[in-house]
């Protein structure tokens, strides 16, 4: 369970985030979706212990920030892994279970790998198994598809739901895609424009596991409208 409680964050006396206030209960995939500059990457960097300067409380599992273990799969895949390590030394890194994850994800072949060696979809494949190794209270995802392809892109989305179903890992998934914060989530909260607010929050009611078809239906566009409704107003 991740509890964000009356969170503000200001830099040089300027709002970035306002008295925002979020629930993920245990195993909840949430999705943020706002504007650029809104705070959504600052609250995610709250929530890992990454910034320590904010007013309000976070508890991960009843546990201070300092005290709970956070998997962080950040947006620039280019500069989050280690370029001296391999696909292997830098899943396993802090991690018992990393050659699980490397199986899972299908990386074994690339195990012996160098980032350098890597496509963008790989290196973010990479990303997401040294998160799930390192067996986290809660999984932290920073727009970590917006620099690849569209085609890249949905089958990572579909691996995330399948890791996620199969986990249940509390996840908190910052995107800048009303579509894929649909697909992914079990609840969207929309942001403001700086400081960044809780303008809406709106369930996801769709079924998993969720499919391309999923993305043609009437209740899919229905809620993407109500999401893009919230953002726009």
């Amino acid at each position: 369970m991740l509890l964000i409680k009356n969170l503000n964050k200001k830099i040089n006396e300027s709002a970035i985030l306002d008295n925002v206030s979020i629930e993920c209960k245990e195993g909840e995939f949430v999705a943020i979706f706002g504007p650029n500059g809104c705070g959504k990457t600052t609250l995610l960097n709250i929530v890992s212990g990454l910034d320590v300067e904010y007013t309000g409380h976070v508890k991960i599992n009843n546990k201070v920030v300092a005290d709970a273990k956070c998997g962080f799969v950040f947006q620039n895949f280019h500069e989050a892994l280690f370029p001296w390590m391999t696909v292997a030394q830098n899943v396993q890194l802090n991690s018992t279970t990393g050659k699980k994850w490397i199986e899972k994800l299908g990386l074994t072949p690339l195990a012996s790998r160098y980032p350098y060696q890597l496509s963008g979809g790989q290196k973010q494949l990479t990303s997401i198994a040294r998160a799930y190794a390192y067996e986290p209270d809660v999984l932290l995802f920073d727009e970590p598809f917006s620099a690849l392809d569209y085609s890249i892109t949905l089958k990572m989305q579909e691996t995330v739901q399948k890791l996620w179903m199969e986990t249940k890992k509390t996840t908190l998934f910052v995107s800048h895609d009303p579509e894929e914060a649909v697909f992914l989530a079990d609840r969207v909260i929309v942001l403001s424009q700086k400081p960044g607010k809780i303008k809406k929050e709106i369930t996801i009611n769709l079924p998993r596991p969720r499919t391309a078809k999923t993305r043609m239906t009437k209740k899919f566009f229905e809620l993407r409208n109500k999401v893009i409704e919230a953002f726009t107003k």
